[in-house]
């Protein structure tokens, strides 16, 4: 039997569905011809922290471990065991992880953890399409050919924990107390709030000057064009501005030559619809139409995904589509409005549209709807939102382009250039669907037909204009320049090595983080006290700033990622060990910690410390059940006991009565209907949050991974 392990459930049915013959369904495996394919969902093994529930102290850091130990995730240890099973079955394993270095970890960290002695061979594709994967399963690799790009991984996931673990400790401990962390990705990302809020507090409002001057020619008409300032022979500033108004008075008053020919021309721009929406872009679209944060988006997205089954893979950096993608248009349209009930005027798929194409295709595809017949009212209000938002996307793929006329006119005196734009649109096509106006009403010269018209010079004006502070971010503009960080960067060779780390990536300019940690980044800046949300404003509490500008360069600067990457080219293409940049990390840990915790300020202000305290001063007690830690949580709603492993397995829950755990009364399991999933646990009748008054049925085996969910078809679970 060959074993096929694919990076989630989705990509793993696929390649089932793929190869020839009946599938067999197991609990977490299909059975087809003399191939059994199972999957991971994510990782599924985690790296461990030994001293976990422990008393922070200064005296044990840094910590580290070599190696450092791993576990399954308890999240997880259903399929987990399942893979360990189906491993000592087989004879040959297919790994078929996402073609990055995250995928080749994700497969290799399992057949490590289970001591798999098998042969491994590599099917590489980031495709779902059948013929696409039948082709790949001819043209295996052996494993071992890939595994350096694991170990890169491998070697940042333990740095990122190495790094962000030892200094959070330290700081927190050293600070005073208040929980204040520490992130590679986190701290820079906290730097651009502090200093675009430092940007904007001390802006200084300087004044500059714009010329305007109005030509007339025949019959009377007149127009207004801007002087275009020659940056080479011009005195202008930092900014590009002319800011002495003598400069222009000298201008006009020096011209000789006052008549000249008004060159009007028109040029029809055609402008494609925007791509299909990548993570990223999705976040920072339905944060300005809807107000959601980014972390309320990825949520919907992960359940229209993994409930409803309407959303390709949401976790994407990509907004292109596989070539093949293209066969299944027609099909997918005609559902999509189906299930939107609506009708789009002037589709086609006469032409293939710009993005479908193979070649821009990174580890996953943009985020489309799938074939699935949706009912709207399935869904939440803000689900339906988010999944309109992504169908619309797609199909105005299918529209023609929007049409646009821009009319430019210019005239020459004593070799200044002055000029005028206007645009009209011909035809809006999908921008009409997507509600977007254009800017500026289309001005005079769009009814100047293309030509050469004599015009005298008959007035001028002198405009006073000010500079102005850049913007708040928001949730949005903040997430968008994660993905271009490289910006911001002063050193040429930094930003140049942040950009090269992005080649390829299309929409990741010097990027830090994810699309897949960015929300979850921003959160936790907000949750630690450090940044705080005013209306649709992210800004920088008093917290934040001192805890930033403390921090020293080496811990806070963008150049941490562009190194790191460097060293993790090295360990892919197997010229230095994945020790290479752990051992790197470590030495930057143990500089910091060697400066002794009594040059570190108090840390005060913000959120910090409200519900968050560190380990150290968490109030704890033993659960009955399992007799693991438990420990009081502060929650907002009502303060309870929980366990200190968030990933137990026993995730039994108390309530607190007089600043002690007085355990829930469990409700008895109803043993009417047996779970057809995994056949030890029951159906239970359980009312959805979201929709009050929609029922469902879950298992009572959850704890133990079972993932089943049945409608409620009038009170019996619907088979």
């Amino acid at each position: 039997m060959k074993l096929v392990i694919a990076e989630k459930p989705a990509l793993g049915k696929d390649i089932a569905l793929a190869i020839p013959g009946k599938s067999e369904f197991g609990d977490g495996f299909i059975t087809v011809s003399d191939y059994t394919v199972t999957w991971a969902v994510g990782h599924l093994v985690e790296l461990v922290d030994p001293t976990e529930g422990e008393k922070w102290t200064l005296s044990n850091l840094p910590l580290y471990w070599s190696p450092w130990p791993v576990q399954p995730s308890k999240r997880t240890l259903k399929q987990f065991n399942v893979i360990k099973k189906l491993l000592q079955q087989c004879e040959s394993v297919i790994h078929a992880g996402d073609p990055d270095d995250e995928g080749q970890l994700i497969v290799d960290e399992i057949l490590d953890l289970c001591g798999n002695t098998k042969p491994v061979y590599r099917l590489s594709t980031n495709d779902n399409n059948h013929a696409v994967i039948r082709k790949a399963l001819n043209q295996l690799k052996p494993n071992e050919q890939f595994v350096a790009e694991g170990q890169a991984a491998l070697a940042r996931s333990i740095s990122d924990l190495l790094f962000g673990m030892n200094l959070t400790r330290f700081y927190t401990i050293a600070g005073g107390g208040n929980l204040v962390s520490v992130g590679r990705v986190q701290t820079p990302t906290l730097g651009l709030v502090v200093q675009r809020d430092y940007e904007i507090e001390n802006h200084i409002v300087k004044s500059y000057y714009q010329l305007m001057i109005t030509v007339t020619g025949g019959k009377g008409t007149s127009v207004q064009l801007m002087y275009v300032i020659n940056k080479e022979t011009d005195p202008v500033d930092e900014n590009g501005h002319i800011t002495d108004p003598v400069f222009y008075e000298n201008l006009i008053a020096g011209l000789q030559q006052r008549s000249g020919l008004l060159q009007v021309t028109h040029k029809l721009e055609k402008k494609s619809a925007p791509l299909p929406f990548n993570l990223t872009k999705l976040q920072t679209t339905a944060n300005k139409a809807f107000g959601f944060s980014t972390a309320k988006t990825l949520k919907l997205t992960q359940s229209l995904r993994d409930k409803h089954k309407a959303i390709t893979y949401n976790r994407t950096d990509c907004q292109y589509l596989n070539d093949e993608h293209f066969n299944d248009a027609p099909e997918l349209i005609q559902q999509v409005q189906s299930n939107l009930s609506k009708t789009f005027s002037n589709l086609s798929t006469d032409k293939k549209p710009r993005c479908f194409n193979s070649a821009n295709v990174s580890a996953h595809h943009a985020i489309i709807p799938t074939l699935k017949e949706i009912k709207m009212s399935d869904l939440s209000a803000d689900e339906a939102k988010i999944y309109e938002l992504i169908a619309t996307y797609y199909l105005v793929q299918f529209m023609p382009p929007a049409e646009i006329d821009k009319t430019t006119a210019s005239i020459q005196l004593d070799n200044h250039c002055f000029t005028a734009t206007s645009s009209q649109v011909i035809n809006p096509s999908w921008k009409t669907v997507l509600g977007i106006k254009e800017k500026d009403e289309p001005g005079f010269i769009s009814k100047i037909p293309n030509g050469s018209y004599p015009a005298d010079l008959t007035e001028h004006e002198i405009l006073q204009k000010e500079t102005k502070p850049p913007a708040r971010y928001t949730e949005a503009s903040l997430t968008t320049d994660m993905t271009s960080v490289a910006k911001y960067c002063n050193d040429p060779k930094i930003k140049q090595i942040l950009i090269n780390k992005d080649d390829g990536k299309k929409g990741e300019n010097g990027s830090i983080g994810t699309v897949a940690t960015r929300s979850d980044i921003v959160e936790k800046l907000i949750d630690r006290g450090f940044i705080e949300r005013k209306k649709k404003q992210i800004i920088s509490t008093a917290l934040g700033r001192q805890f930033y500008n403390y921090l020293p360069e080496t811990v806070k600067s963008i150049d941490i990622t562009a190194y790191w990457w460097l060293v993790q080219e090295e360990i892919k293409a197997g010229k230095q060990p994945k020790e290479s940049l752990i051992n790197s990390v470590l030495q930057t840990v143990q500089a910091v910690i060697a400066q002794g915790a009594e040059s570190v300020p108090q840390f005060q202000g913000g959120k910090a410390g409200k519900g968050k305290k560190p380990a150290s001063e968490w109030k704890k007690d033993t659960c009955p059940d399992c007799g693991q830690a438990i420990h009081f949580i502060e929650s907002v709603k009502k303060p309870f006991w929980g366990h200190v492993d968030r990933d137990s397995q026993c995730q039994t829950r108390f309530n607190d009565v007089k600043g002690k755990p007085a355990k829930w009364v469990q409700r008895p399991i109803d043993e009417t209907y047996p779970c057809p999933a995994c056949g030890n646990g029951y159906l239970q009748r359980r009312e959805s949050k979201k929709k009050r008054g929609n029922f469902f049925w879950g298992c009572s085996n959850w704890k133990n991974g079972c993932k089943h969910i049945a409608w409620d078809d009038k009170g019996k679970p619907q088979r």
